[in-house]
């Protein structure tokens, strides 16, 4: 487990940040895609563009994805919305 900093408070969850590549008959794109997975409860209120903390890296919330069983996969950016 690891832990998330949204509003000032520590929160459990799970950040994946796996690789993701894209081919598109070689448009080749290599980078990753951040997840967080935690509890909805723990960010009620959360919306895009709002920002978490991990490992002292700032993150960007791009989706939001609550999956109907209390947990919630929020997208993540290391880039700040436009």
């Amino acid at each position: 487990a690891d832990t998330v900093s949204y509003n000032s408070t520590s929160i459990g969850c799970i950040f994946d940040d796996a690789f993701k590549g894209i081919n598109m008959a070689t448009g080749e794109i290599e980078s990753t895609e951040p997840v967080l997975i935690v509890e909805a409860s723990d960010i009620s209120g959360i919306e895009p563009g709002s920002t978490l903390i991990i490992n002292s890296v700032i993150y960007y919330v791009t989706g939001i994805h609550p999956d109907g069983t209390g947990i919630t996969i929020l997208m993540l950016s290391r880039d700040a919305p436009q």
